[in-house]
């Protein structure tokens, strides 16, 4: 099991993850690949964050897109976000 303060460094680094997703266009895959590479959870892991992230009404393409360049942009993202991670990241 991760440690807390594993847990809260990918929390605090979710403006950085979803920065490199890149280029205004945030693609599912992207944010896998982001966490996986920079964030070095498992695919698992960052498929199931991606699920969650991306499920069908829970945000539309611009606010993921908004929510790539500004979490803090998007109502509810980096709530949503967070609880992801403490719920997909063992």
């Amino acid at each position: 099991m991760r440690s807390r303060r594993r847990l809260a460094a990918l929390v605090l680094s979710a403006p950085l993850l979803l920065a490199a997703c890149g280029d205004g266009n945030a693609e599912r895959e992207d944010l896998v690949t982001s966490l996986t590479e920079v964030a070095e959870i498992s695919s698992s892991e960052a498929n199931c964050v991606a699920d969650v992230i991306y499920a069908e009404g829970l945000f539309t393409e611009d606010e993921l897109n908004n929510a790539a360049a500004d979490p803090a942009s998007v109502d509810g993202f980096q709530d949503t976000f967070n609880a992801a991670l403490a719920d997909c990241v063992n």
